[in-house]
């Protein structure tokens, strides 16, 4: 399997930019969430079977394993509640308090 930091992203100038854009609005929905009290991340996860939590966090994590200027946010300003990590060019991102 190629390593995603090295290989080059076939994604155009336009497609790059939407996916930074994403991605950006993404952290302001993470940022959101994870400010929540521990039961509430709980009953929200509980209540959507873990589908918004998570979802939000693996689209995410892709944004930023696909765009430098999503990682740099995330780096630079990660989300309250949030723990980011980072391993040959993929990103995670987690919620503590639902693990």
């Amino acid at each position: 399997m190629a390593n995603p930091s090295t290989k080059q992203h076939e994604l155009s100038a336009a497609g790059q930019e939407a996916v930074a854009t994403a991605g950006e609005l993404l952290i302001r929905a993470v940022a959101a969430i994870g400010a929540l009290s521990p039961a509430d991340l709980e009953a929200i996860s509980r209540e959507t079977e873990g589908k918004l939590p998570d979802c939000l966090l693996w689209a995410l994590a892709g944004a930023g394993t696909i765009s430098p200027a999503v990682r740099e946010s995330l780096t630079t300003h990660p989300p309250k509640g949030v723990t980011i990590s980072s391993s040959r060019g993929l990103v995670d991102v987690r919620l503590p308090a639902l693990r």
